[in-house]
C-alpha cells in the first residue's frame, strides 16, 4: 500500500502542475494554438492517469463490446443536461455561461473535444485511477471511496471557474462514480462517453438557450 500512496501523492502533483496550464494560455495570442497547447496538455493529463492505474495494478476495463454501458451512459448524460442545463436555463437562473453564436466548426470542435478527449481523459484520472484507489482505501465503506474521488474532481475545477462550479462536478462526480462502481452494467468507456456527451451538451444548449 505504501507504493500505491507514493503513485497517489506523485499523480496528484503532476496533476495540478499541469492543470496550472490554463492560466497562461491568455497569454498566447493564437487561438489554434491555444488549442493546440491545451488539448497537448489535456493528452498528457490522460497518460498520466493511465501510468498511475497501471503502476498501482489497477484494471482500467477496457470493456468495448458491452453495449449496454453506452445507453446507460447516454441516459446518464441526457438526464443531466436537461438538470443542470436546459431547466434551470428555461427557468431563468443561467447554469451554462454566456451565448455562443453557432459556428459548425466550433460545434465540430465541441464534439470532438468534450466526447473523444476530456470524457476520456477525466474519467481516467478520477473514476479509473483516484476512485480505485479510494475504493480500496476505505475496502470496507466503498462509498467514501466514491465520494472523496468525487470530491477531488470537483475541487480540481476550481482552476476553470468558482465554488458553485466546484460544487456543480462534485454533484456529477458523484453520479458518474455511483454509476460505474454499482451498476454492472457500465465501464470506463460507458462513462467516459457519458462525461464527454454531457460536456458536449452543455457547451451545446449556449448556442440555442441563451
Amino acid at each position: 500500500m505504501k507504493k500505491k500512496i507514493i503513485i497517489c501523492i506523485a499523480e496528484t502533483i503532476v496533476v495540478v502542475l499541469l492543470s496550472f496550464h490554463v492560466l497562461f494560455l491568455g497569454y498566447v495570442n493564437l487561438a489554434i494554438w491555444r488549442r493546440i497547447i491545451n488539448i497537448f496538455v489535456v493528452l498528457l493529463l490522460g497518460f498520466s492517469g493511465f501510468f498511475a492505474a497501471k503502476l498501482s495494478g489497477y484494471e482500467i476495463e477496457f470493456k468495448w463490446n458491452n453495449s449496454k454501458q453506452y445507453f446507460i451512459g447516454l441516459f446518464i448524460a441526457i438526464l443531466l443536461a436537461t438538470a443542470i442545463g436546459v431547466i434551470p436555463t428555461v427557468c431563468g437562473f443561467n447554469t451554462i455561461g454566456g451565448h455562443e453564436d453557432f459556428k459548425f466548426a466550433a460545434f465540430t470542435y465541441y464534439f470532438f473535444y468534450f466526447i473523444f478527449l476530456i470524457g476520456p481523459v477525466e474519467e481516467m484520472i478520477f473514476r479509473v485511477y483516484y476512485q480505485k484507489f479510494f475504493v480500496e482505501v476505505f475496502a470496507n465503506h466503498k462509498w467514501i471511496g466514491v465520494i472523496v474521488a468525487s470530491f477531488l474532481f470537483g475541487l480540481w475545477h476550481i482552476i476553470n471557474g468558482s465554488w458553485i462550479q466546484v460544487l456543480f462536478t462534485f454533484g456529477i462526480g458523484l453520479v458518474f462514480g455511483f454509476a460505474k462502481e454499482y451498476l454492472k452494467d457500465i465501464n470506463y468507456p460507458g462513462v467516459a462517453l457519458s462525461h464527454g456527451v454531457y460536456d458536449f451538451l452543455l457547451n451545446c444548449l449556449r448556442f440555442f438557450l441563451v
